[in-house]
Parts: structure tokens; sequence; C-alpha cells
């Protein structure tokens, strides 16, 4: 697992990207400079667990499909997943299970080569792209507000 302290969250257990520090001012989120956040438990997460699937072991055997994929696997030119993203991907995976953060409701991959991780609730839209095997950009929005939130993430 990454060398992570904490991970910010909000009252559902998705990350929260108000006051992260950005690590050597390169835009990145350092994970491991967090000391303290708010944790919250699965219990209180006010997410449906069956629109999870299976939970984060249903999540790493959709990452392992996903290496079955080909170019053009969208027969309109869509790159592959690498394995470096895969591999990246499920990293990424085990880390957040291992800290109690709620599995992704989808996990697809887009058409340049990336794969999501989708969290999708009544109050909160977010994803994660998972861009290599080390840095993901994340997106949220809060809905009916017009807050919107974007990042990068950097693991290893």
């Amino acid at each position: 697992m990454a060398n992570w302290k904490a991970l910010p969250r909000d009252s559902l257990g998705l990350l929260v990207s108000e006051g992260q520090p950005a690590s050597e001012g390169n835009g990145y989120v350092d994970l491991s400079e967090f000391v303290s956040c708010t944790e919250v438990s699965l219990d209180s997460c006010h997410v449906d667990e069956s629109a999870r699937g299976h939970g984060w072991q249903f999540v790493l055997e959709e990452l392992a499909e996903l290496s079955r994929l080909e170019d053009n696997w969208d027969s309109q030119g869509a790159i592959a997943p690498t394995e470096n993203v895969i591999n990246g991907a499920s990293n990424l995976a085990n880390d957040l299970a291992a800290l109690d953060y709620p599995p992704p409701h989808r996990v697809v991959p887009s058409p340049n080569g990336t794969i999501y991780l989708e969290w999708d609730t009544p109050t909160v839209f977010q994803e994660i792209e998972v861009t290599s095997a080390c840095e993901a950009e994340c997106r949220r929005v809060d809905r009916g507000t017009e807050r919107t939130s974007a990042w990068l993430l950097k693991w290893c």
C-alpha cells in the first residue's frame, strides 16, 4: 500500500479536494502529506450497497477484465488500457479498499486508454481517471450546487 496517512473525505466517505496541499508545487496531491481527516465508516455512507456490485473484489475483477481489451475495442478507434494503467488502477483500488474507502459504482475504460472509477450518489458524482501506474485525475460535482472540484492524485 502507498504510504498514505489519511484521505480527506466528506460525509459520504468520498474524496474532497478543499484544503489539499499540492506536493512540491507540481499540482499533484500527495496523499502522504495528510495527517488528519474526518474518518467515515461505510455504515454512514448513504449509498445503496446493491449498486456497488460486490464491493472491491468486484472492482478488481472488472479491472482484470479490462486487460482483455484490444485497441479499437469500441469499433471507433479506442485505445485499450495498457498494463501500466491497469496495474495503477488495481493498486489504487487495493489501497482505497485498505483505507475503508467506499467502492465505486462503476469501472469503465475510456477511449483514450485510461480507466475511470465512478461514484454516483444522489448528492455527489465523483470520478477518478487513472492515467498511469501512479497518477490519476479526480473530478467531483456536488449535485444541487455550483460546486465542482478537480485535482490530481499521485500515489507512488
